[in-house]
């Protein structure tokens, strides 16, 4: 199902999720690129004792804006396909699981005419092999439900997943704003280049993602 109604986050929700994030990227490179600029300028017009600081600051905030736009990059190429996982799941259900619960209940000796027209050691075999079969098949449609249950709770993990990372992103983004404004004033480059070395950093942040590998969680048709 596109709709993926019973995750309460549309197949269109999820697109603009990745697109909000395409953007805020954007902001983040524009925002960082004016920082280091305007703290370049200020390096080259503040004397020695009010740099505070502030080339090794900026050192190890391009460093870690770097590793950022690295990992993003990478989860970027290939962000999962949530409707992908709801739809293979649907499948498992509907298209497995229910043909085998509708043939387990034929699988009954009350279900057949065996004993009716056919005697001897073969029909009382193939009769007692009729309860084994049902229990086959429910298993199949247990198996099934499992399945489908497991793709569900990846599906929403890989919402949520992305969900996070825009949040963190667009968190980060005020922060660059605040750093870029005091950066912009010259005398205040030490201290705005400082500010975004202990702020919340988006490597850090989205430090799950060098772990996690949400490409292989469903593809786009």
């Amino acid at each position: 199902m596109n709709a993926m109604t019973d995750l309460g986050f549309s197949r269109e929700e999820f697109e603009q999720t990745l697109q909000r994030i395409e953007r805020l990227l954007g902001k983040v490179e524009q925002l960082s690129n004016s920082i280091v600029q305007r703290c370049n300028r200020a390096a080259q017009l503040l004397p020695a004792f009010a740099m505070g600081g502030l080339q090794e600051s900026l050192d190890k905030f391009t460093a870690i804006v770097k590793a950022f736009f690295a990992v993003m990059r990478e989860q970027m190429l290939s962000p999962g396909w949530p409707p992908a996982l709801y739809g293979t799941g649907d499948d498992w259900t509907n298209r497995v699981g229910a043909v085998a619960s509708s043939l387990s209940g034929m699988a009954g000796s009350d279900q057949t005419t065996v004993n009716e027209k056919w005697e001897g050691a073969g029909a009382t075999a193939y009769a007692e092999a009729l309860s084994a079969q049902g229990k086959a098949l429910s298993a199949i449609k247990a198996a099934t439900d499992e399945i489908d249950d497991a793709l569900f709770k990846l599906c929403a993990a890989l919402v949520a997943f992305w969900v996070m990372i825009a949040v963190a992103i667009a968190t980060y983004v005020v922060e660059l704003t605040a750093a870029a404004a005091a950066t912009s004033t010259g005398v205040g480059a030490p201290a705005g280049a400082a500010v975004l070395v202990r702020a919340r950093q988006p490597a850090r942040t989205n430090a799950s993602a060098k772990t996690c590998t949400p490409g292989a969680w469903g593809r786009r048709p």
